[in-house]
């Protein structure tokens, strides 16, 4: 895997036609400082995988993007235990990004811009937001669309669903 990425950083220095003059690289370094060499980027992407029984489907998998900073050209991997160790500051990123379980209001669908604002003017940024707090009666049936979104979202995470019994009082409405 390192001599993946060493080689491709080889290769890209010996494409390079473009030599920065010694006071062009002194400019640029005093002003943004020495360039990363690597950009690297954890995500999660999904796999295609076949049981025993020849049923088909795919699996959550993590992998990671290696790529030279300014370059086009990058290299995709699973992630290994080499991954971890050589950028934790990466992979920390990931893990606290991941965790979040909201889902932002502007992920989804389109929506109107009339709704789109009025759910700003009211604080409400995420699903989690529409079905807890109160909201107008005209904006009553994005509730049932939140639970919908919110039920198909936690089955794909594996999340169990809440009994309707222990959810509590509804939210109020206002009026």
């Amino acid at each position: 895997m390192e001599q993946d990425i060493d080689s491709l950083i080889r290769a890209q220095q010996l494409q390079s036609t473009y030599h920065e003059s010694e006071l062009e690289q002194n400019f640029r370094k005093e002003l943004y400082g020495p360039p990363p060499k690597l950009l690297v980027r954890f995500y999660v992407g999904a796999q295609k995988y076949e049981d025993d029984n020849g049923v088909s489907g795919y699996r959550e998998k993590i992998y990671v993007v290696v790529q030279i900073a300014g370059e086009r050209d990058s290299i995709t991997q699973e992630v290994t235990e080499e991954h971890l160790e050589k950028y934790p500051r990466e992979w920390e990123l990931f893990l606290r990004l991941s965790k979040k379980q909201t889902i932002p209001l502007a992920a989804l669908p389109k929506m109107r811009p009339a709704i789109k604002a009025a759910f700003n003017d009211l604080q409400i940024y995420t699903i989690d937001d529409v079905l807890t707090k109160e909201i107008p009666s005209h904006l009553l049936k994005w509730r049932d669309w939140a639970v919908q979104i919110k039920a198909i979202h936690d089955s794909a995470e594996g999340v169990e669903a809440v009994p309707k019994k222990k959810r509590g009082r509804p939210p109020k409405v206002v009026a």
